[in-house]
Protein backbone atom coordinates (compact mmCIF):
# COMPACT_ATOMS: atom_id res chain seq x y z
CA UNK A 1 0.00 0.00 0.00
CA UNK A 2 1.18 3.46 -0.78
CA UNK A 3 0.48 6.42 1.50
CA UNK A 4 -0.65 8.37 -1.57
CA UNK A 5 -3.86 6.31 -1.33
CA UNK A 6 -4.73 7.79 2.09
CA UNK A 7 -7.17 10.60 2.69
CA UNK A 8 -5.67 13.95 3.62
CA UNK A 9 -5.01 13.87 7.37
CA UNK A 10 -6.85 17.21 7.77
CA UNK A 11 -10.10 15.46 6.86
CA UNK A 12 -9.74 12.65 9.43
CA UNK A 13 -11.29 12.57 12.90
CA UNK A 14 -8.77 13.30 15.66
CA UNK A 15 -8.83 9.67 16.84
CA UNK A 16 -7.94 8.27 13.40
CA UNK A 17 -4.65 7.98 11.58
CA UNK A 18 -3.15 6.09 8.67
CA UNK A 19 0.30 4.54 8.82
CA UNK A 20 2.34 2.39 6.47
CA UNK A 21 4.12 -0.63 7.98
CA UNK A 22 4.60 -4.27 7.12
CA UNK A 23 1.68 -6.05 8.75
CA UNK A 24 4.00 -8.98 9.42
CA UNK A 25 6.42 -6.79 11.42
CA UNK A 26 4.63 -3.93 13.16
CA UNK A 27 6.55 -1.57 15.46
CA UNK A 28 6.65 -2.58 19.14
CA UNK A 29 5.42 0.93 20.00
CA UNK A 30 2.04 0.01 18.47
CA UNK A 31 1.33 -2.78 21.01
CA UNK A 32 -2.18 -2.45 22.52
CA UNK A 33 -2.65 0.79 20.59
CA UNK A 34 -5.70 0.25 18.37
CA UNK A 35 -9.40 -0.42 18.91
CA UNK A 36 -9.93 -1.46 15.27
CA UNK A 37 -7.56 -2.84 12.64
CA UNK A 38 -8.92 -3.13 9.10
CA UNK A 39 -6.97 -5.02 6.47
CA UNK A 40 -8.24 -5.75 2.99
CA UNK A 41 -7.11 -7.36 -0.24
CA UNK A 42 -3.70 -8.53 0.96
CA UNK A 43 -4.42 -11.94 -0.57
CA UNK A 44 -1.27 -12.31 -2.71
CA UNK A 45 0.85 -9.90 -0.69
CA UNK A 46 1.83 -12.49 1.91
CA UNK A 47 2.99 -16.09 1.91
CA UNK A 48 1.63 -18.60 4.44
CA UNK A 49 4.17 -17.98 7.27
CA UNK A 50 3.77 -14.23 6.74
CA UNK A 51 -0.02 -14.54 6.99
CA UNK A 52 0.24 -16.29 10.34
CA UNK A 53 2.76 -13.71 11.57
CA UNK A 54 0.56 -10.86 10.31
CA UNK A 55 -2.45 -12.17 12.26
CA UNK A 56 -0.26 -12.46 15.38
CA UNK A 57 0.93 -8.88 14.87
CA UNK A 58 -2.62 -7.57 14.42
CA UNK A 59 -3.63 -9.29 17.65
CA UNK A 60 -0.66 -7.70 19.44
CA UNK A 61 -1.45 -4.13 18.36
CA UNK A 62 -5.14 -4.33 19.28
CA UNK A 63 -6.34 -3.39 22.74
CA UNK A 64 -7.81 -6.37 24.60
CA UNK A 65 -11.30 -7.21 23.38
CA UNK A 66 -11.23 -4.95 20.34
CA UNK A 67 -11.78 -5.63 16.65
CA UNK A 68 -9.93 -6.89 13.61
CA UNK A 69 -11.75 -6.68 10.29
CA UNK A 70 -10.32 -8.62 7.36
CA UNK A 71 -11.65 -8.50 3.82
CA UNK A 72 -10.32 -11.02 1.31
CA UNK A 73 -11.48 -12.74 -1.87
CA UNK A 74 -13.10 -16.13 -2.09
CA UNK A 75 -13.43 -16.95 -5.77
CA UNK A 76 -15.87 -19.43 -7.22
CA UNK A 77 -16.21 -20.34 -10.86
CA UNK A 78 -19.06 -19.81 -13.24
CA UNK A 79 -18.05 -22.24 -15.96
CA UNK A 80 -15.17 -24.14 -17.53
CA UNK A 81 -13.41 -21.11 -19.08
CA UNK A 82 -13.16 -19.27 -15.76
CA UNK A 83 -12.24 -22.49 -13.94
CA UNK A 84 -9.33 -23.02 -16.36
CA UNK A 85 -8.15 -19.42 -16.00
CA UNK A 86 -8.35 -19.58 -12.19
CA UNK A 87 -6.52 -22.90 -12.04
CA UNK A 88 -3.66 -21.43 -14.10
CA UNK A 89 -3.52 -18.37 -11.82
CA UNK A 90 -3.60 -20.58 -8.69
CA UNK A 91 -0.84 -22.78 -10.08
CA UNK A 92 1.44 -19.74 -10.50
CA UNK A 93 0.52 -18.24 -7.13
CA UNK A 94 0.81 -21.56 -5.26
CA UNK A 95 4.33 -21.96 -6.67
CA UNK A 96 5.23 -18.62 -5.06
CA UNK A 97 3.77 -19.65 -1.71
CA UNK A 98 0.81 -17.29 -1.73
CA UNK A 99 -2.54 -18.46 -0.44
CA UNK A 100 -5.17 -17.00 -2.76
CA UNK A 101 -6.81 -20.39 -3.19
CA UNK A 102 -7.04 -21.08 0.56
CA UNK A 103 -6.79 -17.86 2.57
CA UNK A 104 -10.49 -17.31 3.27
CA UNK A 105 -10.85 -20.93 4.38
CA UNK A 106 -7.80 -20.72 6.69
CA UNK A 107 -8.24 -17.23 8.17
CA UNK A 108 -10.65 -18.31 10.94
CA UNK A 109 -8.11 -20.88 12.18
CA UNK A 110 -5.24 -18.37 11.99
CA UNK A 111 -7.32 -15.90 14.00
CA UNK A 112 -8.29 -18.44 16.66
CA UNK A 113 -4.67 -19.61 17.07
CA UNK A 114 -3.58 -16.00 17.54
CA UNK A 115 -6.02 -15.54 20.41
CA UNK A 116 -9.00 -13.93 18.70
CA UNK A 117 -12.41 -14.96 20.03
CA UNK A 118 -15.87 -14.58 18.50
CA UNK A 119 -14.49 -15.00 14.98
CA UNK A 120 -17.34 -14.31 12.57
CA UNK A 121 -17.32 -14.88 8.83
CA UNK A 122 -19.60 -12.90 6.55
CA UNK A 123 -19.49 -14.18 2.98
CA UNK A 124 -21.11 -12.07 0.29
CA UNK A 125 -21.67 -12.87 -3.34
CA UNK A 126 -20.89 -10.26 -5.93
CA UNK A 127 -22.37 -10.30 -9.39
CA UNK A 128 -19.97 -9.54 -12.23
CA UNK A 129 -20.83 -8.59 -15.78
CA UNK A 130 -23.55 -6.99 -17.85
CA UNK A 131 -26.14 -9.63 -16.93
CA UNK A 132 -26.24 -8.03 -13.44
CA UNK A 133 -27.03 -4.56 -14.79
CA UNK A 134 -24.95 -1.52 -13.77
CA UNK A 135 -23.86 -3.02 -10.42
CA UNK A 136 -22.43 -6.04 -12.25
CA UNK A 137 -20.66 -3.84 -14.80
CA UNK A 138 -19.21 -1.62 -12.06
CA UNK A 139 -18.02 -4.64 -10.07
CA UNK A 140 -16.41 -6.18 -13.15
CA UNK A 141 -14.51 -2.94 -13.77
CA UNK A 142 -13.53 -2.78 -10.08
CA UNK A 143 -12.21 -6.36 -10.10
CA UNK A 144 -10.24 -5.76 -13.30
CA UNK A 145 -8.70 -2.63 -11.75
CA UNK A 146 -7.72 -4.63 -8.64
CA UNK A 147 -6.08 -7.27 -10.83
CA UNK A 148 -4.29 -4.62 -12.91
CA UNK A 149 -3.16 -2.81 -9.76
CA UNK A 150 -1.72 -5.99 -8.29
CA UNK A 151 0.15 -6.99 -11.46
CA UNK A 152 3.30 -4.90 -10.92
CA UNK A 153 3.73 -5.72 -7.20
CA UNK A 154 3.18 -9.43 -7.87
CA UNK A 155 5.69 -9.45 -10.72
CA UNK A 156 8.23 -7.44 -8.71
CA UNK A 157 7.79 -9.93 -5.88
CA UNK A 158 8.71 -12.81 -8.17
CA UNK A 159 5.16 -13.89 -9.04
Amino acid sequence: MESVLFLDSCSLPLNMRFEVHSVADLPIALSNEFTVVHQSLVVVGLRRPEWEQAINEIHRVLKAGDWDQLFEFRVWTAGPALAKQLELMYWHLDAKGTMWRDITRLLPDFLARSGFINVLEDTRRTALGAWADQDGIDMKVNLLEIMQGSKTPVLKGGG
